[in-house]
């Protein structure tokens, strides 16, 4: 059972947020809006989307008619497992906050293996960069040595003006396009 509407509204909310994440048009803290009314009189939803929202209204009221052919055949692994869960928890009462807790955790991996995986691809993307600018330090390096310890007349001008010419370079090469 619920301790009270509120928790019903979270536990929902949490259920919905994976398939709308403009959850606040769908359901509020107060229950659910008209939108989610008018979309389970007539939706535009497809078929596992409007079997999640019904399975939302027979949470919350008893009224939203999922069937159980529904739930174990058209949606997916992870969203009948959630629906179970939520199911099983509600019968305890209790277990309705564990729930939560733990799907706002799974929920927050999840987008945290999302920007793992953009931050993966950026250092994939900018790694011939990285790769270039190492060769090109180590070159300078050498240069530096070589041309640091020549007695030669003019071997620091020629340092700094190759110094100079590769810094130049670099910062071409490092400005967005």
């Amino acid at each position: 059972m619920w301790q009270n509407d509120r928790q019903a509204c979270r536990a929902i909310r949490v259920l919905l947020a994976s398939l709308f994440h403009d959850i606040d048009s769908v359901w509020t803290l107060e229950g659910p809006t008209d939108l989610a009314v008018a979309w389970l009189a007539s939706s535009p939803l497809s078929h596992g989307e409007k079997v999640m929202l019904q399975i939302a209204f027979d949470f919350w009221g008893g009224f939203g008619k999922a069937q159980f052919a529904d739930i174990i055949g058209v949606l997916d692994g992870r969203r009948s497992r959630d629906v179970f869960e939520l199911a099983r928890a509600y019968s305890v009462g209790a277990a309705v906050e564990e729930w939560i807790a733990k799907k706002a955790k799974d929920a927050e991996a999840e987008v945290m293996t999302a920007r793992i995986a953009e931050l993966e691809a950026m250092i994939a993307q900018w790694r011939p960069l990285i790769d270039a600018a190492r060769r090109e330090h180590k070159a300078q390096l050498e240069l530096i040595a070589v041309l640091g310890s020549s007695s030669e007349p003019g071997a620091r001008e020629t340092l700094n003006r190759v110094s100079l010419e590769r810094a130049i370079e670099a910062k071409r090469i490092a400005e967005p396009k």
